[in-house]
């Protein structure tokens, strides 16, 4: 009776989360819309510049094998044998299939599922994509204390706070990276103290999750490939922005854009909205609207580069409907 309670107040809790979320992210896009001009944005992206717009899907395409490739590199230093080509197309179906869940850790979901299938490793594959995840973190407060603490950041009035928000994420992921495995190991020896069969397979995957990182420790050279590439990805979605503003003849200085460009993803990365809808695009009329972009150019940014990153992402729906991701279907793909 009690764990029939527990779940049905677990499921409450779920559909509360899931209505307060679509809430917020349909609130904030009804009151965008109903404040710009329609006419305006039509007109701002009929008189787009397609040479930039462009230029933006081929660094949209170079970023999706910029992600594959990282992740490909993470797997060969954790010892997970499996081709590029196959790395790419996990890549490609989990982004495309992403973009229709509700929070971005469904990314991370799919593509832990795609890999397991292609690598029949699937706690390696969790491993993976949570390292993968925790650099990316790294990465990313790097590049935003960088422009915060720049002459660019001075429209933004709570800059102090941001840059606190940042050290704290760096401070935190560093720590995680650098001492994963003491924290494991302590975990561990506690575990085998106990001699309960319940903990045996907790354990058992506490000694590889050791092994993994001492692989990543062991392998410094390809791991500090691996970390550049990952702070070169930051960059290039920083030039995905600064190009589609371009088309829509917002001209603002590029160090502008890795303030407003790292701010709007974290706050895209709260777990407030769905897929950091409405979030994302308040986001980027708040902090373009303080650098004098209208609301309607602001708003018609973040929405065109939301439809380049599904439209780059297509092949990843047909080779789902190709092939799909059962176990049948991706079996005997490694090496």
């Amino acid at each position: 009776m009690n764990r029939k309670n527990s779940f049905s107040s677990l499921k409450k809790k779920k559909i509360l989360t899931f209505i307060i979320r679509w809430s917020l992210s349909l609130g904030i896009l009804l009151i965008i819309i109903y404040r710009i001009n329609w006419e305006t944005i039509s007109e701002n992206f009929y008189y787009a510049n397609k040479y930039y717009l462009i230029l933006a899907i081929f660094a949209l395409i170079f970023e999706m094998f910029l992600k594959s490739y990282k992740w490909y590199l993470l797997l060969e230093i954790i010892k997970i044998k499996i081709s590029f080509l196959k790395v790419l197309e996990a890549y490609y179906i989990s982004n495309f299939l992403g973009f229709f869940m509700p929070s971005s850790l469904g990314i991370d979901v799919l593509r832990t599922y795609c890999i397991s299938k292609y690598a029949e490793d699937t706690y390696g594959s969790f491993f993976s994509v949570f390292i993968d995840r925790a650099f990316g973190i790294i990465s990313l407060s790097m590049v935003m204390i960088y422009g915060l603490f720049s002459s660019s950041a001075s429209f933004i009035e709570n800059r102090m706070q941001l840059i606190f928000v940042g050290l704290l994420m760096f401070f935190l992921f560093s720590m995680l990276i650098i001492y994963f495995d003491a924290v494991l190991k302590m975990i561990n020896s506690l575990l085998k103290r106990w001699k309960n069969n319940k903990f045996t397979k907790l354990s058992s995957m506490l000694d590889i999750s050791i092994d993994y990182m001492k692989s990543i420790k062991r392998d410094r050279k390809r791991l500090l490939w691996f970390f550049i590439i990952t702070v070169f990805f930051q960059i290039n979605r920083i030039v995905i922005a600064y190009l589609v503003a371009l088309s829509l003849n917002i001209h603002i200085m590029f160090g502008y854009w890795v303030v407003i460009v790292m701010v709007v993803i974290i706050l895209s990365m709260l777990p407030f909205s769905v897929a950091g809808l409405g979030v994302r695009e308040g986001a980027y009329v708040f902090l373009l609207g303080k650098l004098g972009v209208p609301m309607s150019k602001a708003f018609l940014l973040s929405i065109v580069m939301f439809f380049l990153g599904i439209f780059v992402t297509l092949p990843g729906m047909f080779i789902y409907l190709r092939r799909g991701i059962s176990p049948q279907k991706l079996k005997g793909s490694h090496y």
